[in-house]
């Protein structure tokens, strides 16, 4: 069971008048007679209890005796994480320097309980709280906290002091210190050359240590350094070393970091050597070459006199599309060409060096296919094929030659790679890399061209004569396509006179009345190719003289007009048929045709009686 014993103690009013604490090292010991004591408050972070003050070291923690006189205390007595700062009076610790903080303590474990003691700090009233620093651990005796030190010293700092239970025993603070070394006033700088050399830098991009003198001597010693006036002519950084930038002068100052109002200046004169010149060279004085793909050749850029800024700027003035030049002067191959490199002072970018750098990439191989991987052969008379060529590496040049190896009678090759053909069989194309002749490739295209037919023509086979002379009997037909290599495949038709015969698939006619029929042969390949045969059917023999007109003529024969049938039966009718079997005439009981409106021409002229027919060829002429 937790007893607490309460004593008399001392808690901060209300209302008293705030008091900036000015002297230092300030010490609160939290005794009744402490002249700052009364101007500490408390802030409730969580429920509200209070911070007390007192001397009995009984009340709510160990028997221990009191580090000296009262102490503050913030009581055990609740698992609430009852949470409370305690807050000093207002400090002004804007004069000081590696300003600290420390105190002694009590923080014991009642296991297993344990409450936490949190250090603050705030730069004024408005501003948050910062924590700098927690217990948390077994502390049973007196313990000094340890220096903290306290950041950004400002006129309006406090401090708190934190505690929240657990319902660990009483946590207890006494001796609260706060110390910093005081500032001394700036009364001058004085700003030097180390080693009192002149104020002057010769050399390119050479530098002068300046020294600034902060008085008195104790004051801080910390300054600021610019450049006041002439930056373009040189730098200074923050430790006061100048260095040179261009010739002419520079004014720098030290300004005094604790009063700003106090400083120093010192005019620095710069006059460094004049360039005349920058010459380029390869590394190791190698040929100004490149003879790989994404090869490198370093270059170098000496800026005379050796005593200048060797600073230069790379460049490509020409040959962008044949490589490159980094920073440093390192030169990469792209393509095949020449490169111009320069290297510019960047002291005086009128003086600079140019080179010519040699691109040179070597041909390993060359390899030909068709555009689109496309089989390799031309089936057309005057058809093309398309070739590529690619030369291996692809940095390489990429010109070649083209040329016919063999079979130039079937075709030709232009100068980009395009072929011909003119004539069935195969030919072999080559391309040669322009910048290697030793490096070449070939390709075989086979040309096949389909020859076309031009005409057709019928005869009888044997050359016998186009007659029948039995009813039954045949007549075998050929059909020759023209040119020879064509496709001989023809349909046969009769275009007239189908009723004296038939005809098979393959031009075998056979008679079955007497009369003329006209038999067409047309070629499968072109059916605008055609030719025709007249086969005379006369079978004198028959049953039915389909001759009977033995007497009967027709004139006159080749004609321009009038045609005569000149007969002794009875004409029933007449008949006229053109070349494709067409009737082109008909009329009935009639011994005269008019044919001076027919087209000129070979026509049939039928003459039919009761008993008998007869057919003539005419010319219209």
């Amino acid at each position: 069971m937790r007893i607490f014993i309460l004593a008399t103690v001392l808690v901060l009013g209300a209302g008293l008048k705030a008091q900036t604490i000015t002297t230092f090292p300030w010490t609160e010991t939290f005794n009744t007679d402490s002249p700052t004591l009364q101007y500490w408050t408390q802030i409730y972070e969580v429920n509200n209890m209070s911070w007390t003050f007192t001397n009995d070291a009984s009340t709510g923690s160990y028997n221990l005796d009191p580090y000296d006189g009262n102490f503050a205390n913030f009581p055990a007595d609740s698992h609430n994480f009852d949470t409370t700062k305690l807050v000093s009076p207002i400090l002004d610790i804007s004069g000081l320097s590696n300003v600290t903080l420390n105190f002694v303590y009590v923080n014991p474990l009642w296991s297993p309980d344990q409450n936490w003691l949190t250090i603050y700090y705030r730069t004024s009233s408005a501003g948050p709280w910062v924590q700098l620093q927690e217990y948390h651990t077994n502390i049973t005796t007196w313990t000094p906290s340890g220096n903290i030190s306290l950041p950004n010293p400002s006129a309006t700092y406090q401090i708190a002091i934190e505690c929240r239970t657990d319902y660990g025993w009483s946590t207890l603070v006494d001796q609260v210190v706060v110390a910093g070394t005081a500032a001394v006033n700036v009364t001058s700088v004085d700003v030097t050359t180390q080693g009192g050399v002149p104020a002057e830098i010769t050399n390119t991009a050479g530098t002068l240590q300046l020294n600034a003198a902060v008085l008195p001597a104790n004051a801080s010693q910390a300054v600021t350094w610019t450049v006041v006036s002439g930056a373009a002519n040189a730098s200074v950084n923050a430790s006061g070393v100048v260095t040179g930038l261009a010739n002419g002068t520079a004014v720098i100052r030290a300004t005094s970091v604790s009063d700003p109002t106090k400083f120093d200046e010192i005019t620095v004169t710069i006059n460094m050597p004049v360039v005349t010149g920058v010459e380029i060279s390869t590394v190791n004085s190698v040929p100004a070459i490149i003879t790989s793909a994404g090869g490198t050749l370093p270059l170098v850029a000496a800026v005379l006199p050796s005593t200048a800024n060797q600073n230069v700027t790379w460049s490509v003035v020409a040959g962008a599309a044949y490589g490159s030049v980094s920073a440093t002067g390192v030169v990469t191959g792209t393509a095949n060409g020449i490169l111009t490199v320069q290297a510019t002072s960047v002291a005086d970018p009128t003086k600079f060096d140019i080179l010519d750098v040699v691109v040179n990439i070597a041909v390993t191989g060359v390899e030909v296919t068709t555009q689109g991987n496309v089989p390799a052969t031309i089936t057309t008379g005057g058809g093309t094929l398309q070739l590529v060529a690619t030369v291996a590496p692809a940095a390489a040049s990429q010109n070649v030659t083209w040329s016919v190896v063999s079979g130039s009678e079937f075709g030709s090759v232009s100068a980009t790679g395009l072929v011909t053909g003119t004539g069935t069989g195969t030919i072999t194309i080559r391309a040669t890399s322009v910048a290697d002749p030793t490096k070449f490739d070939d390709i075989v295209i086979t040309i096949t061209i389909a020859v076309e037919p031009e005409s057709v023509e019928v005869t009888t086979l044997g050359g016998v004569a186009a007659t029948i002379t039995n009813i039954g009997g045949t007549l075998q037909l050929v059909a020759t396509v023209n040119p020879a290599g064509v496709n001989q495949d023809v349909t046969w038709s009769i275009v007239n006179g189908g009723a004296f015969a038939t005809l098979s698939a393959d031009g075998l006619v056979t008679a079955t009345a007497n009369g003329i029929v006209t038999v067409r042969a047309t070629s499968i390949e072109d059916i605008t190719l055609f030719d025709a045969i007249d086969i005379v059917i006369n079978d004198t023999t028959a049953g039915v003289d389909t001759f009977g007109l033995k007497t009967a003529k027709l004139y006159p024969n080749p004609t321009t007009g009038i045609v005569t049938i000149d007969t002794q039966d009875t004409i029933r009718t007449v008949e006229v048929y053109n070349m494709l079997g067409q009737l082109a005439f008909s009329k009935a009981a009639v011994n005269s045709i008019d044919m001076s409106a027919f087209p000129t021409g070979n026509y049939i002229v039928k003459v039919a009686t009761d008993t008998a027919s007869k057919s003539f060829k005419v010319v219209r002429e």
